[in-house]
């Protein structure tokens, strides 16, 4: 039985599939199933996942009906639990790649450190990059100290390693986008220490058609809902900076909506979905209907863009101050 589940799930990657697993076969840590997950894939990625598994008894191919990213996650977590048991997994997307000791490096400082979630680094590329130098170096971290310091990181579901257990019942929301930022968090402040790895171990391709840089669809207001999620959390919570945190990229979540919006074609409708998007988060975080209406949410709109804008403007003036001293 091995110890660690890779899964990754395979939509319209054919140009980048070889490269994604190729580099998962390169491991210097070997004990390992690999899932593929072709989630109805149009073009041959179904064929090149079977005919790597020809070749690695390691490599197991699920072929399911398109369901998009979450689904075919969700498969592959439950095809784990039914399947081989494995103590740790870690998700890898079809289109990007990891370096030679991503495995080894990632489980190492789990043990070490008795954490059962590990996170390391990652490098954004737009060609075929290479990675740096790995120290293999960590340290351990509260969850709410790594999530302020490391926004971007913190809700991506790659580029980490999880106790297996830890999915007993949690699985990603079927049919949203961004659909980490509605799941990673809950894993994360489940713990009280993790363990961080500063070298970047995991090559984030981004390619033009990739979903943060398409063009405008409704689905994208899913974002809102996922920064909503943690921000009701945090609050129950008592995650001050957390908080805080979110509510930043909540902002920025909600500028990017309004201006991608005024491009689109139908903009009154979905000016009116981002609008009750929010609408509804305001009656869940306040439990009032007034507070729910058109006014209230424009001026609560309104009012968190103020406040970044004022908390933007300090920083720079203390930048400068510091700079002056």
């Amino acid at each position: 039985m091995s110890n660690i589940s890779i899964v990754v799930p395979v939509y319209k990657v054919e140009k980048y599939l070889n490269r994604c697993v190729d580099s998962i076969l390169a491991q210097t840590y070997s004990d390992f199933d690999l899932i593929l997950v072709d989630d109805g894939s149009p073009d041959n990625c179904g064929q090149i996942c079977d005919d790597y598994a020809k070749e690695d008894a390691r490599i197991h191919v699920i072929h399911r009906e398109n369901g998009g990213l979450s689904a075919a996650r969700n498969s592959g977590i439950d095809w784990v639990f039914d399947n081989c048991f494995t103590e740790w997994i870690t998700f890898i997307d079809s289109d990007d790649w990891v370096h030679p000791r991503y495995l080894d490096v990632l489980l190492n400082v789990n043990l070490q450190n008795n954490t059962e979630i590990s996170i390391c680094g990652f490098m954004s590329s737009y060609d075929d990059s290479e990675f740096v130098k790995c120290s293999g170096e960590s340290k351990v971290l509260q969850p709410e100290a790594f999530w302020v310091e490391n926004k971007g990181n913190a809700t991506v579901a790659w580029g980490k390693m999880y106790k297996t257990s830890l999915f007993e019942t949690i699985r990603y929301p079927i049919g949203k986008l961004n659909e980490d930022e509605y799941t990673t968090f809950k894993l994360l402040f489940a713990q009280k220490r993790i363990s961080v790895v500063s070298d970047a171990l995991y090559m984030y391709y981004q390619a033009s058609s990739s979903i943060t840089r398409s063009k405008w669809n409704t689905k994208k207001i899913d974002a809102l809902g996922g920064c909503e999620e943690q921000l009701l959390f945090f609050e129950e919570y008592g995650y001050k900076a957390a908080f805080c945190e979110s509510k930043r990229m909540y902002v920025f979540s909600i500028k990017d909506c309004i201006k991608e919006i005024r491009k689109s074609e139908d903009k009154k409708k979905n000016r009116r979905l981002m609008k009750n998007t929010i609408k509804s988060f305001l009656y869940r975080r306040y439990h009032n209907k007034v507070l729910s209406t058109d006014f209230f949410c424009c001026i609560y709109i309104r009012k968190l863009i103020i406040e970044q804008f004022i908390l933007i403007r300090i920083n720079v003036l203390r930048n400068r101050i510091r700079k002056a001293k």
